[in-house]
């Protein structure tokens, strides 16, 4: 957060339960947000029903969303709620001992019910046009790996990355960055977008910075091959339990790369810098050439923004 703040951009904490300020269905009504709204709302009810919809739970539900949002709809944007769509389907009111509707499987995502917190907001505060630099902090949606990931992680992600990829419009240029990607990487809705944004985002100025203290939780995931052979370079950090078949098999270091790696000396700054077959150990050392005690308690302000490290921002304090 602090880094983010730092060079004037817009930090956003989303906290499992407390609500998002998004309302995807209130997009404009344009075919491809018409098209998403619906495979989000799917999965949102295929979700509740732990298993996929009907052909004609389908239909319904493509129909309410078409009534909803096309451009003949006669409901106000301010007005389109999961709860207003529900009230498009058939039998949107669940009677005791019948089966589950399409309606009953959303009501868990209206307001007020466990799920709502993310979609049935009032209006769509997300805008991503308003800064130049956005950072998104998902630590509640993060699990182990033996943990069951919040029902709302996927579809969260679906449509922050559908918002994301419709900003990369090839007239800026925009980096990506994952930090801890391998935590979602596994995850179904990321796995199709971080593959289709590698092969196709770079022809639109889009570069894709994926970052993790682990490398073989990044390669045991689905798409790991995909990544590393489509991110061309590669930036290895001190590591001296640096693992033979991890950095060598797997991330194609050549045998002396790897044992350049492991003789970075601590706090030396060093890393290696690895594109394709060329490679070099390079200095990252922010040390200021004049040493004076006024430069070092400048150069601690910055570490304090670099590493967002909480006592440090509490001693530099908020405003960067």
């Amino acid at each position: 957060m602090p880094m983010i703040k730092a060079l004037h951009g817009h930090y956003t904490v989303l906290k499992e339960g407390v609500a998002s300020g998004w309302a995807p269905l209130q997009m404009p009504g344009t075919k491809v947000n018409i098209a998403f709204c619906k495979r989000l709302m799917r999965l949102c009810a295929e979700i509740t029903k732990g298993s996929v919809l009907d052909a004609d739970q389908v239909n319904d539900l493509n129909r309410a969303v078409d009534a909803l949002m096309d451009e003949n709809s006669l409901i106000p944007t301010d007005l389109r709620t999961v709860d207003m769509l529900i009230q498009q389907m058939p039998n949107p009111y669940q009677t005791a001992g019948s089966k589950q509707t399409l309606a009953s499987l959303l009501v868990p995502w209206t307001r007020g019910h466990e799920n709502g917190w993310l979609f049935d907001n009032d209006s769509d505060s997300l805008n991503l046009g308003e800064y130049d630099i956005y950072g998104f902090d998902l630590t509640d949606f993060i699990v182990a790996d033996n943990e069951i990931p919040p029902a709302t992680r996927t579809p969260l992600l679906m449509y922050l990355n559908f918002r994301v990829r419709q900003s990369i419009d090839g007239r800026r240029r925009v980096i990506q960055v994952f930090d801890e990607f391998h935590q979602y990487l596994d995850d179904p809705i990321m796995s199709v977008e971080v593959k289709r944004g590698l092969k196709t985002d770079r022809k639109k100025d889009a570069v894709y910075v994926f970052s993790t203290q682990e490398p073989n939780d990044a390669l045991d995931s689905s798409i790991g091959k995909t990544i590393m052979q489509q991110c061309v370079t590669k930036i290895l950090l001190e590591n001296p339990d640096a693992d033979y078949e991890d950095y060598v098999t797997r991330l194609k270091l050549t045998p002396a790369e790897f044992d350049a790696l492991l003789s970075i000396p601590e706090n030396s700054r060093q890393f290696l810098v690895k594109q394709g077959s060329q490679s070099a150990m390079a200095q990252f050392n922010l040390a200021p050439r004049v040493k004076t005690p006024e430069n070092f308690r400048k150069l601690d302000k910055i570490l304090s923004i670099l590493s967002g490290e909480t006592q440090k921002r509490r001693n530099t304090g908020e405003n960067y």
